[in-house]
């Protein structure tokens, strides 16, 4: 008998005929809805082809024996590649299935991802495919004839290919095309579809069940119900008028669920109660659309804990049976074939399967056009789904054009609909490549109306000419807490918050210090001490990042702010007189710190939009205009002028190698590769896809020079360590990984490289680094000194 697998704990093996027709019916299921079943299937029977070389089976049957074995030494995902790719195709539609197919399976265990159709490197003219299709495999005709007597015959599969070309034919006159941009997203969905097929069915061998997709429809009945006693709750409460506007806001987003698949904004004033309202939207919607789960993405990982933790109180997942958490891949993943590192992929149990999920716009973005082969096995999941973008300005610039390509795909072919919520909607929809939103998308009726209604604070220009130094910052603070309970301070870099915190320890008032260098638990502790304080009254100033803006739900009486975009400063007012605890408009302060103190020149996005917000104050200086700097005229034009100078630059479409390619064209027609190729070698590209997709994910990073995912011995952190150090296989467990995330940091390259230098780091099996407890303080969290970005976007 061939085999797949064996499992670890009993020796038992998996027959390799029922693993590769088990992950094509898995396959086959993740492709149906975009209409792509036969491609998907036909990967997944493929993918494993190379198991029944002779050089296989003696590998993995030493390793049952225990025999030493060199890991990964036997190459079997070149043989499927091989084997689809070489059938005769009798049109352009079935050739671009046997493409798909073929990068699917050979990637399916490489970190690195989708081979490269046309290389996108500038020093390279080659087809990395076609290199990798031309791999001379000796006993390639006796692995074809076990596997077309045992699996699948060979007419069989010509008929199955003739049904592939057919279902893209379908869907190109469905659509009216297959453009260059969606063959990239086609080719990402039958990759993603085969590696949750092949890991789940693995899975399932290793632990000995049988787990299948389940409609959700019942539990969102059951959720809706839930949360519709909270807002039945909120009416019986104290009717403020500022309750009243929430409630009916909540009610625009009952209404709304009804309408039909699409891409929609939510452009609720900060405090206007949108992280319960859109999440009523999205049940609602999703039963409604009969939609597959709902996906909550939001812009940083220090409010993940605390929206996740609002939807658990709220829809009773006081077990974490049906939210799940994802900040980060802790895990680093191996390049190898091995039957160990299989092991460990399948039982990975962060592959998106769950109704609701809350992450961060880099996971998700990283998910669809990064490497590895953890993160493209979520993409499928995006399918027939409800997304919902909370604080989408804080979208980086460089991916504009990639996530507006990638929605739309989502919604004219994925059957997806995206609510885009904010204060400050960014003009997404006028952009080169447009965002496709709704012409009716706006769900917040009477926009103008409803901002001058939620207006609680007055913006104060205190920009002087020679700046404000770390003294008269703290002076200030001081000055302020003689007549406010209580100041919260924002500033764009960590040195500068550090810094005018250390200042202000020997003032009279108790201060409190936030930034991206703590874990999400750390936050979460110190945000309870805040609210806490807030509560009682204490005379107390926080200092913190712009963390502190997207959707963390405190109300200080005062605010002062580092000047930056007005899309920051209007999330820096919804953290002030929140809940209209001040009948008059209280106080927002804007002061510009010394270089010394606050250097942004390396922060290019923050710098510019610091430039546009001081152009629109001065204008509106000009012109007497006493209006609300936070009115939707404003915001309106500071986004055109933003994303206007981004468009003219070529910025909004991920810049490489000092800026001489961009990422965004090599997902298309990718001209300049195409011609660079056909000039250096005298003849046309050998494939009919040729995207660069390997190119795109080696540079893709939506925060520049992240490092890795590193668990803190710190707090919880210190039982988590001690888990590991107890048992390897503890990082399986879906409970303690998600615990594990909550206490983790991502650090940057030259953090990681110092730290790892320093003897801070350590590497645990089964390939978790751990950071040493003298590494992170109470304080300030990771203990290195020194200037940086502020990273929000982990």
């Amino acid at each position: 008998m061939f085999i797949a697998h064996f499992r670890s704990k009993d020796g038992a093996e998996q027959p390799l005929e029922k693993h590769l027709k088990e992950t094509a019916e898995i396959a086959k299921e993740n492709g149906s809805p975009l209409g792509i079943p036969t491609i998907c299937y036909l990967a997944g029977i493929l993918h494993d082809a190379g198991k029944y070389g002779s050089a296989f089976q003696d590998y993995i049957f030493a390793a049952k024996r225990g025999e030493k074995v060199e890991r990964g030494s036997v190459d079997h995902s070149t043989y499927g590649g091989k084997m689809i790719r070489s059938l005769s195709a009798s049109t352009k539609y079935e050739m671009m299935a046997m493409e798909m197919i073929a990068n699917a399976i050979f990637a399916h265990h490489s970190p690195r991802g989708l081979l490269d159709f046309i290389s996108g490197e500038e020093d390279e003219a080659c087809s990395p495919f076609m290199n990798r299709y031309e791999r001379t495999l000796e006993d390639l005709e006796s692995v074809k004839e076990l596997f077309f007597s045992e699996v699948l015959p060979l007419h069989k599969m010509n008929a199955l290919l003739s049904e592939t070309g057919k279902e893209l034919e379908r869907w190109a006159a469905r659509f009216d095309r297959v453009s260059r941009t969606d063959q990239f997203f086609l080719m990402k969905m039958v990759y993603s579809a085969l590696l949750d097929g092949d890991r789940r069915n693995t899975q399932q061998f290793e632990e000995g069940t049988a787990i299948r997709e389940e409609s959700n429809k019942e539990l969102f009945l059951e959720l809706s119900q839930k949360l519709e006693k909270t807002f039945d709750r909120f009416k019986k409460g104290n009717q403020t008028e500022i309750n009243q506007l929430r409630q009916e806001m909540a009610e625009a987003c009952l209404k709304a669920a009804e309408r039909k698949t699409g891409i929609y904004t939510l452009s609720i004033p900060t405090g206007g109660g949108k992280t319960l309202s859109s999440m009523r939207f999205a049940l609602n919607h999703a039963i409604f659309q009969e939609k597959r789960r709902i996906i909550y993405i939001i812009p940083f990982s220090s409010i993940i804990e605390q929206n996740a933790e609002v939807f658990r109180k709220e829809l009773g997942d006081d077990n974490n049976d049906f939210i799940l958490e994802h900040h980060s891949n802790l895990m680093i993943e191996e390049d190898d074939e091995s039957e160990e590192s299989e092991r460990k992929q399948a039982l990975m149990q962060d592959n998106w399967d769950s109704p609701i999920i809350v992450t961060t716009m880099v996971r998700f973005l990283e998910n669809v056009f990064s490497g590895s082969t953890r993160n493209p096995r979520r993409v499928h999941q995006l399918l027939n789904s409800v997304l919902i973008f909370d604080e989408i300005q804080s979208l980086a610039p460089k991916c504009l054009s990639m996530f507006n390509s990638l929605i739309n795909f989502l919604k004219n072919y994925g059957n997806t609909t995206t609510l885009l919520c904010t204060a400050t909607q960014p003009t997404l929809g006028k952009r080169k490549l447009k965002l496709q939103i709704e012409t009716d998308g706006e769900i917040v009726p009477n926009l103008l109306g409803v901002t001058q209604a939620f207006e609680r604070v007055e913006i104060i220009d205190k920009t002087i000419s020679e700046g404000w130094t770390t003294e008269l910052l703290k002076d200030f603070a001081e000055e302020v807490m003689m007549e406010e309970n209580n100041l919260l301070m924002i500033f764009n870099t960590k040195k500068a918050v550090r810094e005018v915190y250390q200042l202000l320890q020997d003032s009279e008032f108790k201060t409190f210090h936030l930034s991206t260098s703590m874990t999400a638990n750390h936050r979460s502790e110190i945000l309870k001490k805040i609210r806490d304080a807030l509560r009682d009254k204490q005379k107390i100033i926080c200092v913190t990042t712009p963390l502190i803006e997207a959707g963390v739900d405190v109300s200080f009486s005062c605010v002062i702010r580092s000047v930056t975009g007005l899309d920051s400063i209007a999330q820096a007012a919804g953290r002030c007189n929140r809940n209209a605890e001040s009948a008059g408009l209280q106080p927002v302060y804007l002061v510009n710190p010394v270089k010394q103190l606050e250097n942004i020149d390396k922060m290019e996005e923050i710098k510019t939009k610091k430039e546009l917000t001081t152009e629109i104050l001065l204008d509106r200086k000009f012109n007497h205009d006493e209006s609300s700097l936070l009115q939707p005229k404003f915001i309106e034009r500071f986004f055109d002028k933003f994303y206007d100078r981004l468009e003219r630059t070529h910025e909004s479409e991920y810049l490489i190698n000092q800026g001489s390619q961009s990422l965004f064209p090599m997902m298309q027609k990718n001209s300049n590769r195409k011609q660079a190729f056909q000039d250096c070698r005298k003849e046309r590209v050998p494939t009919c896809l040729v995207s660069s997709t390997a190119t795109i994910a080696k540079h893709f990073k939506v925060i520049d020079q992240i490092g890795e995912s590193v668990l803190v011995e710190f707090g919880e952190g210190k039982e988590l360590v001690a888990d590991l150090v107890g048992s390897e296989e503890i990082i399986f467990d879906k409970r303690w990984y998600q615990k594990a995330q909550r206490n983790s940091l991502n650090l940057y390259q030259h953090e990681f490289q110092r730290l790892e230098r320093e003897g801070m780091l350590e590497i645990y099996e089964p390939g978790v680094y751990v950071l040493h407890a003298q590494a992170y303080s109470n304080d300030f969290g990771l203990n290195i000194e020194g200037d940086s970005t502020v990273a929000l976007n982990f």
